[in-house]
């Protein structure tokens, strides 16, 4: 299967209200510990998740489903604790070492907390957006029928991001590195905002 669990029917007659209101091109996804870094810690859901160690390296973890084709949005909300900006975005690979960040390789496709962008280096990215670590939320759009991945904060949509024939591809997994002390909720499976052009 697709990995969609079908809704179990509770007693006779009772709808289950995610079916009435389930629609196919919107796409649910958690966190997969089983290929992000055991550094981090998540809630029982896979939605929350925290980093809390004395190592500064980045720590990665990505989506338990990958995105094959379509329009795709979901927010991060930051977690008040944090004290380092996190990288946010996607990854066309599923298996690298989580003890670095998802967009120090050329597989990985970055929004930067301190308002950069970053693929394919640890270092170097141009300037894009506004800071983001311990307040807000951050709206993610990849559009695999364009190539693009653009992100927007707090109703502020920032522009395009990257345009790249490899982000019309799947498999593409959602993918967060963590630094220090740190951590994000997520909200998949939403509908992408007016302002997200």
């Amino acid at each position: 299967g697709n990995g969609m669990r079908r809704p179990t029917m509770q007693g006779t007659n009772r709808f289950n209200l995610k079916m009435l209101n389930f629609c196919p091109d919107i796409h649910e996804f958690s966190w997969d510990p089983d290929n992000s870094s055991k550094e981090i810690t998540f809630s029982s859901d896979y939605r929350h998740a925290f980093l809390y160690e004395t190592n500064y390296l980045f720590r990665t973890m990505i989506s338990n489903r990958p995105f094959m084709d379509g329009q795709h949005y979901w927010e991060i909300i930051a977690d008040a604790r944090t004290e380092h900006e996190l990288k946010i975005g996607i990854t066309t690979q599923q298996k690298f070492s989580v003890s670095n960040a998802f967009c120090d390789y050329d597989f990985g496709y970055g929004f930067y907390g301190f308002g950069q962008l970053r693929h394919g280096s640890n270092a170097e990215g141009r300037k894009y957006g506004k800071p983001f670590k311990k307040k807000g939320i951050l709206g993610v759009f990849l559009d695999m029928d364009n190539g693009t991945l653009s992100f927007g904060l707090d109703g502020e949509f920032f522009g395009l991001a990257f345009q790249d024939d490899a982000l019309r591809r799947g498999p593409i997994w959602a993918a967060i590195s963590l630094l220090h002390t740190g951590g994000c909720t997520l909200i998949s499976g939403l509908q992408k905002p007016a302002h997200f052009s």
